[in-house]
């Protein structure tokens, strides 16, 4: 059996208290405290670690009903994006997702695909006029993908053939 260290807890702390706030914040630290099951300076050494990863937002002072007035947070789910262009053989639709999966932006444009240095340049400089267009800033992303139809070989090694990048054989 292998044992546990202090990083894996406080790991999993950190992705416990995160999955809250995504899922059901704004939360204040008796709220996380409660629904969790961690202490309190458990939480905010948590919410600290968040912050300083630029995934949590402060949102202010409560009301009480008495006692001190807590002060509740929220997931940032705006600095951290991810990205994705889906080609395909006259479109290419390009997407921002949120860290929850929400899409942020969306835009399907009409372009003829070939596969050369010019068509590489062009498709980069139209995904930056798409995030200029919905605000969105490229040290944000966190992450980007590619997706076109095709088939793979029998062995899994390589693309076979894609009638959008218009390629027969290995690739």
């Amino acid at each position: 059996m292998s044992r546990i260290d202090s990083a894996q807890i406080r790991s999993y702390n950190k992705k416990q208290i995160f999955r809250l706030l995504m899922n059901e914040g704004p939360l204040t630290k008796p709220d996380m405290s409660a629904r969790t099951g961690l202490s309190i300076p458990t939480v905010t050494r948590v919410l600290s670690d968040l912050s300083q990863d630029g995934l949590l937002r402060k949102l202010g002072i409560q009301s009480s009903v008495g006692g001190r007035r807590p002060e509740a947070f929220a997931a940032d789910l705006s600095s951290h994006l991810t990205a994705g262009m889906d080609l395909t053989l006259n479109h290419i639709n390009y997407s921002v997702l949120n860290l929850k999966g929400e899409v942020v932006a969306n835009e399907r444009t009409a372009v003829s695909v070939s596969v050369n240095d010019s068509f590489c340049t062009t498709l980069y400089e139209k995904f930056l006029q798409f995030l200029g267009a919905y605000s969105v800033r490229y040290d944000d992303l966190i992450g980007f993908g590619i997706s076109f139809p095709g088939i793979i070989s029998e062995d899994n090694r390589y693309l076979a053939y894609s009638h959008v990048l218009r390629t027969e054989g290995p690739l």
